[in-house]
């Protein structure tokens, strides 16, 4: 009996790995094929691209795999660029130094003489005219702009949000960010942005966040490019890269469509499992509100897992459009996303809503000898299990940090095709005539050792 429980055991993993075995090569398995370009480096590296992503059935990139030209798979590993279980970026609170309009007196900004000094007690930021310069004219009143001194940072800003005071006001302010090592040049980081509160159907509408590239720099400028906001602006708050440095992120958009019927849930083509860290919903229509739930899946048949729970995302076009900042989440790899629209919100309007994905690529590295290449990255394989080494055993090989990308890839060419991606015919149902084998053998297995037990109590 315990032979044949074992029999069958094993026919079910022989089952659930017998589509592995039936190509001729290893390499013609998989669907997809990409050409890379390596260096001299002994461990080359890539960011994976979305092509990558959309090709991968496996929601840990179980089924990828790197050649040499003999078409023998190599040793590679794989890390993603933010742990889903640390928090992705620092954050420090910077006080803002006002520049008044008064100050420049018609004059430009670049034709100020700042100095910031430093003590125990804090910075001071000193300026300095040529009034004569200015001319006779009426002192304009409101801030001009605002410095942000980044003196101390350990890490690279990637974006800045304004601490706003309590207020029930609306404005709409537009900006632009520019950076400097000394106080006197400076360069443009982001040409337009706006800082906005406005009310719509009882709700406050705020967007304080300004996504930069990522600086170093020792100065910010924030040059109201209109009217200043009609509130004291003390403080900003920066969010820092975090620890690994994370390369610069990319983005997909996927236009929804509404399920069949209901009319409140919009579906979204599946982009791969990207290793997700912000979203943004971009609504159809100007002058919108809606209160949604972003939801996302395995498979088409897996279990639904919120992301993001009841937010508020809108979109208004008064007194110039603007809608909501990305929202940042935990990261998540689920290639089938959907939003769930609050019955009881405006509603979207006409057409569909599009959703942006933003994410850092996995980083993926393998041993590459001279005079193995050319290499081909495969992957796209049903049930194909991952056998990809630890990040930490792949970086004992080579002392020091691995460079972020020292591959080129290049165009990609059918292998096995789409075939490869779908299960073996019939192997569904052969697992269920094994598992009932199983079951029944199981059931068998449990009245013997009763029947022996009840003899030896008699």
């Amino acid at each position: 009996m315990k032979h044949l429980l074992g029999t069958a055991l094993f026919s079910l993993c022989l089952a659930s790995t017998g589509h592995a075995t039936q190509a001729d090569s290893y390499l013609d398995s998989f669907a997809k094929g990409m050409e890379l370009t390596t260096t001299s480096a002994g461990i080359q590296t890539l960011l994976l691209p979305e092509s990558v992503y959309r090709g991968i059935s496996s929601p840990i990139l179980g089924d990828l795999r790197v050649f040499n030209a003999a078409g023998e798979p190599v040793p590679h590993a794989l890390r993603t660029w933010v742990d889903e279980h640390s928090v992705e970026y620092g954050t420090k609170t910077r006080p803002l130094f006002a520049i008044q309009r008064a100050s420049v007196q018609g004059l430009q900004l670049d034709d100020l003489t700042l100095t910031m000094t430093h003590t125990d007690e804090g910075s001071v930021l000193d300026l300095s005219t040529n009034a004569a310069a200015a001319g006779e004219t009426d002192s304009p009143t409101g801030v001009a702009a605002h410095i942000v001194d980044l003196t101390g940072l350990e890490r690279p800003v990637t974006a800045l949000n304004f601490v706003l005071p309590g207020s029930t006001e609306s404005f709409l302010c537009p900006f632009s960010i520019e950076s400097s090592t000394d106080l006197s040049t400076w360069s443009t980081l982001v040409a337009r942005e706006t800082l906005a509160s406005t009310s719509s159907g009882g709700s406050r509408l705020l967007r304080t966040r300004a996504e930069l590239p990522q600086t170093t720099a020792t100065y910010l400028r924030i040059q109201w490019l209109a009217e200043a906001p009609p509130l004291e602006l003390g403080e900003v708050k920066l969010e820092l890269a975090a620890g690994l440095g994370i390369p610069q992120r990319r983005s997909v958009r996927l236009l929804g469509s509404l399920r069949a019927n209901e009319t409140h849930t919009y579906d979204f083509p599946s982009a791969g499992p990207l290793p997700v860290t912000r979203i943004q919903v971009h609504l159809p229509e100007a002058n919108t509100l809606v209160t949604a739930s972003i939801v996302a899946r395995q498979t088409e048949e897996g279990t639904s897992r919120t992301v993001l729970p009841r937010q508020q995302f809108f979109r208004t076009g008064n007194e110039g459009e603007f809608q909501n900042s990305p929202l940042s989440i935990r990261t998540n790899t689920g290639p089938l996303w959907s939003i769930f629209v609050d019955p009881n919100s405006s509603g979207l309007g006409q057409g569909a809503p599009e959703l942006e994905l933003e994410y850092s690529p996995h980083q993926l590295a393998f041993l590459a000898k001279d005079g193995e290449g050319p290499f081909t990255l495969a992957f796209g394989k049903y049930g194909e299990r991952s056998p990809y080494m630890a990040w930490s055993a792949m970086t004992k090989a080579q002392p020091g940090e691995l460079s972020t990308e020292t591959v080129t890839p290049g165009a990609i060419r059918d292998l096995a095709g789409p075939a490869a991606l779908l299960a073996p015919e019939g192997e569904g149902q052969l697992k269920l005539y094994i598992l009932w084998g199983v079951l029944i053998a199981g059931v068998g297995l449990l009245a013997g050792l009763s029947i022996k037990l009840a003899r030896k109590m008699a």
